[in-house]
């Protein structure tokens, strides 16, 4: 379309672009997500209301003039996929309403998904069929979809799945009903598909409690709809040839592969634990007041319970650059205060343990603590 400027707000990272009036749709109304295309070549990212006018956002320095036209396109596929999950929402909470008695509380459709939360404390998976099937049953129906506009003073005389609320709208305003022929009605102006026929079928990804009384339900619907199953059905193929086993044997061979992995970690903590006792073996024969040991960090961490010698100071490396450091009976707080002094170290020691963060080779930090014991 061809449309004249009529103003322009430079902004730091976006030039918004305003006009007087176009059909475009605006961002986060009706919980919708807004239109986007391109204008004079550039894409815009945006579409707000502002003081009457409806303006894009374009993230370029390209100058735009008021009073000048320009050529405005809209994205169309964008468009037909926001009516496809707004329809969609129309008739999922319809569905709610009759079945469950839950009123719909709040919805917003994003780039992949769209919510909507209801007045319901819990929706278990049973919820989750009934719906599902619901609301393809009545895409079978291939219900008409269609607006009326009434003015509001006939607004309550209308059985509407959610009143209007009189007071916000201004006198003589004609009201905008969205109607799905034979199960819902209700004022609203977003974009909708013209037959419930459009809408494929509705997948509810998941649930989630909000507060204590309200769910949010997440769900896809139309093309999204489909190419969420495309993803899901290449992800299973792939568990399918990774696993060698049917689509119904996967959660079997999971559990089975949980069991061996859960089992092999015992193994594994059963190892350390010796090599634990073994290293401390060799720690409690070696001599110094300061012992030293490079191993795994899961080995250091349980060579404490092994050590018996009351008489020296034990560090492990833990990390690259951190250390633990342990001793029964000499007060480790004494020592970190002074390699602090002496030596670029972070961390922080208890009276018989802690954690010494440092750049410093291994070999000058045992040096120092041992040469600070030894003139103790």
């Amino acid at each position: 379309m061809i449309i004249k400027i009529a103003n322009v707000l430079k902004g730091k990272r976006f030039t918004k672009v305003c006009f007087d009036s176009n059909n475009l749709f605006p961002d986060g109304e009706g919980g919708q997500l807004g239109d986007r295309g391109i204008i004079n070549g550039e894409r815009f990212v945006f579409v707000e209301r502002r003081n009457k006018q409806i303006c894009v956002s374009v993230d370029t320095e390209k100058n735009f003039e008021i009073g000048k036209t320009v050529e405005l396109e809209v994205n169309e596929s964008r468009r037909y996929d926001i009516a496809q999950q707004h329809t969609a929402q129309h008739l999922l909470s319809a569905i709610i309403s009759k079945e469950f008695s839950a009123e719909t509380k709040g919805f917003q459709i994003r780039e992949e998904y769209s919510t909507i939360v209801i007045d319901l404390p819990q929706f278990e998976v049973s919820h989750e069929k009934i719906v599902e099937k619901y609301f393809f049953d009545e895409v079978k129906q291939c219900r008409d979809v269609y607006e009326e506009q009434y003015p509001i003073e006939k607004i309550n005389s209308l059985d509407l799945r959610k009143p209007v609320d009189s007071d916000l709208i201004e006198k003589g305003e004609k009201i905008r009903i969205v109607n799905i022929k034979g199960i819902d009605r209700i004022a609203c102006s977003g974009l909708h598909v013209d037959n419930t026929g459009e809408l494929g079928f509705l997948k509810i990804l998941k649930t989630e409690k909000k507060k204590s009384k309200l769910t949010r339900l997440y769900f896809v619907a139309g093309l999204r709809a489909l190419k969420y199953y495309q993803k899901i059905h290449h992800l299973t193929k792939w568990i399918n040839n990774e696993l060698t086993c049917g689509l119904n044997e996967i959660p079997d061979k999971l559990k089975k592969m949980e069991e061996e992995i859960k089992e092999l970690k015992r193994n594994e903590n059963e190892l350390h634990d010796r090599l634990a006792k073994f290293y401390a073996k060799k720690v409690n024969e070696e001599k110094g007041l300061c012992r030293f040991l490079d191993a795994e960090k899961s080995i250091i961490e349980k060579i404490p319970n092994y050590i018996n010698s009351k008489r020296y100071v034990f560090i492990g490396r833990i990390e690259e650059n951190k250390f633990m450091i342990f001793s029964k009976e000499i007060d480790l707080k004494t020592i970190f205060s002074h390699i602090k002094k002496e030596l670029s170290v972070n961390g922080g020691c208890g009276k018989t343990k802690g954690q010494i963060v440092t750049n410093i080779p291994a070999e000058k930090l045992v040096d120092n603590i041992e040469k600070f014991l030894r003139e103790e």
